[in-house]
Parts: C-alpha cells; structure tokens; sequence
C-alpha cells in the first residue's frame, strides 16, 4: 500500500536512526525545502485557478458521498441509486464519488441506468462517472470501473479539496466518520464564502439529529443562556434536508438553471 507523505517521512526517520543511531538534521535544508513547498504552492494555485476556470465554465457536477460499507439491498444504497439516476435524467450532470464501493458504486450505478433512460427516449446525453480516490487507506478497493475519469490522491487534504472543485451540489447520504468530515468541509467553506452562496449542501435525514445536536451545542444552549454563540444564526441552514427523490432533483435542477444562465450559455469551446 503506498503511503501518505508523513508515514513516508516517519519511516525514514526511523531506518535512519537504526542505521545511524544518531540522525543530523540541516537547518539550511529545513530552509531550502521550506522555500521549495512555498513557491510550489504558489505555482499550483495558479495553475489550479486556470483549471477551475474550465471546469466551472464547462462542467456541472453533483458530488454524492457515503459510507464504502453499504450495499445492494441496502435502503439507504437503494436510495442513491434511485436519486443520481432521477438526476440524470432531469438535467444530464457528471456524478463524483470517491470511486469506491457502497454508495460510492451506489451513484454511478444510478448514472448509468440514468443515461440508459435518456437515450431510449431520444435524449443526449453527456453525463459522465468521476471518481477522486485516495491511494493511500489500507485494503483500498481498486476504482470503480464505470468511471470515466480517476483523479487519484495520495492525501486526504488534497482530495477533498478536489471535491469542492469538481462539483457544483454536494449531497451527503448515510455513511460515517469520512462522509462527515466531507459534510462538515462543504459547511466550512460555505461558511467563509469560499463556495459561493448558490452551493447546494444537501444531506438526508440520516444527518438530521446529528446537525441538530451540533447546533444546539454552537448556538441555541448558548443563546439562551446569555454567552457568545459559537456559529451565526444564518448559517445554521447551510445544509438542506430531505428524503424527498422529487424534493433533491428540484433543488439541483435549480442550481443547474442559474449555473447556465449566468455561466455555461455564454461559454463556447474552442480547441
């Protein structure tokens, strides 16, 4: 399994000193490789800009998160089948997931089925399977082999990151401690401004005493008694709730309609 850049850097660490027992580190090397990570940032955000200009001009996504763990019979895989297939078939998106297995396989099996339905009632369809993986979790599955494009991470950071700059929705279905860290990510970034307020973040009802529990901790305990709430009070809404199939798809097709009303329509693409 390859390893993430701290294990990496720990285990050299490590054979070092039972090599040489005694490990000298150069304080102008720490320097010099500080200033390397600097600049390249610096070339990376640049070239990531020019990258989401494309893709936020050309592109409408709809990531779906979940737990790796369900499966086929599973209500809640069940229920991501049927929401990404209804979403193609209204309004034709990309679908990202991790690229994985459970409600990962879950949405790009209801794309396909998705994309079948268009064409058999004449439609185009253009709806693509993107999956942005990590290569570096023990026992990780090969990528889902519907995928069209594999945008593999060897870092949890990066990866989620591309998941802001691969979508344009977010919904979040059943799953654990992954699926929330994504969740409470797309909260974050809505909350600095960092997704723009069009952003839908959509979780179903699975998330309902949890977000609910949390914001009773962030404000209302707090405001009633007096003290300095940690959250403001309008972005307690930020992620919508439902398990309405009917209720999601109006909600993406919403975001769609503004998407290509003041972006994609006057996009044209040239080589």
């Amino acid at each position: 399994m390859p390893l993430s850049i701290r294990e990496r850097a720990l285990q050299r660490l490590h054979q070092d000193i039972a090599t040489d027992g005694i490990v000298y580190l150069s304080r102008r090397e720490r320097a010099a490789a500080l200033q390397a990570v600097t600049d390249r940032r610096d070339d990376y955000e640049i070239a990531r800009e020019l990258v989401l200009r494309h893709q936020l001009g050309r592109f409408f996504r709809v990531a779906i998160f979940g737990s790796a763990r369900l499966k086929k019979g599973d209500p809640e895989f069940d229920f991501v089948v049927n929401l990404s297939r209804d979403l193609v078939v209204a309004i034709d998106p990309d679908i990202v997931s991790g690229g994985g297995p459970g409600i990962m396989w879950a949405a790009h099996m209801g794309s396909n089925e998705g994309k079948a339905i268009r064409e058999s009632r004449g439609l185009k369809t253009h709806s693509r399977n993107v999956g942005i993986t990590l290569r570096t979790l023990p026992n990780q599955p090969k990528p889902h082999p519907d995928l069209h494009f594999d945008f593999s991470h060897g870092e949890f950071s990066t990866r989620i990151e591309e998941f802001g700059d691969q979508s344009q929705v977010s919904i979040f279905a059943a799953g654990g401690e992954g699926t929330l860290l994504e969740m409470q990510n797309g909260i974050q970034l809505r909350q600095v401004g960092h997704l723009e307020p069009t952003y839908p973040l959509i979780a179903t009802n699975y998330w309902r005493a949890l977000l609910e529990a949390k914001y009773r901790t962030f404000y209302y305990n707090r405001e009633i008694t007096g003290q300095r709430t940690m959250v403001d009070r309008e972005h307690l809404g930020i992620v919508q709730l439902s398990d309405d199939i009917g209720e999601i798809v109006e909600i993406v097709s919403t975001a769609h309609t503004i998407w290509k009303r003041d972006i994609r329509d006057h996009i044209r693409v040239g080589r």
